[in-house]
Order: C-alpha cells, then sequence, then structure tokens
C-alpha cells in the first residue's frame, strides 16, 4: 500500500509540473505603447494564408495588439535567421511582408485604424527559427 501511494504521487506530483508549465500564449497589449513591445518564439508552423504563399504560420499570433486611438503609427519588425515573413490581420485585408532572404529581418510600417489585429510571424521552414519580434509606436 505505502508503495502504491509513493507512485501514486509521484504520478500525480507529475502531472502538476505538466499542468503548471507555462503556455506561451500571446497577450493583447493596447496603444498607445508606452515603450517598445518584444516578443520572441519560433516562426514557421503549420497554418498557410493566401496573402502570404510559401510562408508557414502558426495558428497562435505571436502578439495581439488593439489600437485604441481613431489611428495609430504603429511599426512591427521581426529579425532572426530563417526566412521570415510577417502577417498582421485584423481590420481590413491581411498584409504580409516576406524578407528577401534567410537572416534579413521584415518590417511593415504604416498608420493602423482602430481595431484589434494579430501579428503572425512565418517562415519558409516549417520548423522555423527563433525570433524577435519589436513593435514601436511613432508619436
Amino acid at each position: 500500500m505505502k508503495r502504491f501511494l509513493s507512485k501514486t504521487i509521484a504520478a500525480f506530483s507529475s502531472g502538476l509540473v505538466v499542468l503548471m508549465a507555462p503556455i506561451a500564449l500571446s497577450q493583447t497589449v493596447q496603444t498607445p505603447l508606452r515603450s517598445t513591445v518584444q516578443v520572441t518564439g519560433n516562426s514557421g508552423g503549420t497554418q498557410t494564408n493566401d496573402a502570404c504563399r510559401g510562408f508557414m504560420f502558426s495558428a497562435t499570433p505571436a502578439q495581439v495588439i488593439q489600437v485604441t486611438e481613431p489611428s495609430a503609427s504603429l511599426s512591427f519588425r521581426a529579425e532572426g535567421s530563417g526566412q521570415l515573413a510577417l502577417l498582421v490581420t485584423g481590420a481590413g485585408s491581411p498584409i504580409c511582408v516576406p524578407s528577401t532572404g534567410a537572416g534579413e529581418g521584415v518590417t511593415i510600417p504604416g498608420v493602423w485604424q482602430r481595431g484589434t489585429y494579430s501579428v503572425f510571424v512565418g517562415d519558409r521552414a516549417t520548423t522555423g527559427s527563433p525570433f524577435t519580434l519589436s513593435i514601436v509606436q511613432e508619436n
């Protein structure tokens, strides 16, 4: 009985560790941004998007941003070793900007209307590579 109980507790404890492990989900940030927002992750995934043919994306955005003003001047930049593409979905049509080669960063600057936008970092390779996404609000 003692042996059974100790194995049960060990299995239960292991389960708790798995259940309590942090999950990498993007949290929504709102404008106005007080400072640069930086997110790291792994590019690529199993999803495709017609706006970004040839690139694979995660089903979960790297970042969600809510523009609370009538408009905001934002710049999205992804840097990493893979052949990256930035995809922004939300109000209006999706916007995709691919890099021209491996290891080259990609930027989407612009004036964004009020609304909620999801930012994805894709890669030509499904396995992807580490990336850093920076979001800057210009005054």
